[in-house]
């Protein structure tokens, strides 16, 4: 909402051409602006769900002893035969 704003206030005091000089700058202060921690929880779930479904196996091949400790609730693994 500030980088929109900041933008409209670019383009009505100083015009169309300076927005278009400045674009670049003001389209990356979107950068600036925090992700909710609800939509990055929904993200990185799955992601974190991914690397233990591919890790496990790598490690059980290796013969390397493995016990999964989570502070959440528990994430459904897959098992593999080996």
């Amino acid at each position: 909402m500030l980088v929109l704003s900041l933008t409209s206030l670019v383009w009505y005091y100083f015009g169309i051409k300076f927005v278009k000089i400045l674009l670049f700058p003001l389209l990356f202060l979107i950068f600036m602006v925090p992700v909710p921690i609800s939509f990055l929880n929904h993200i990185t779930l799955p992601l974190k769900v991914f690397a233990i479904n591919m890790a496990v196996p790598l490690i059980k091949i290796f013969g390397v002893p493995l016990m999964i400790l989570l502070k959440t609730k528990p994430l459904k693994v897959k098992k593999t035969i080996i």
